[in-house]
């Protein structure tokens, strides 16, 4: 059986990525996954309600 393949976008930068191939998912890149770290640890970001 083939495996699907999912693609989702970067909640950070909006970029199309692989889910199943990232392992900085659901984030694109290690990038942008520290910039969005970076910002929570800021107090930049909230959750929404």
């Amino acid at each position: 059986m083939k495996k699907q393949i999912i693609n989702v976008f970067c909640p950070y930068c909006r970029k199309l990525t692989q889910w199943n191939l990232n392992k900085w998912r659901p984030f694109c890149s290690q990038r942008c996954q520290l910039i969005d770290l970076a910002k929570w640890t800021a107090n930049d970001r909230d959750m929404k309600k």
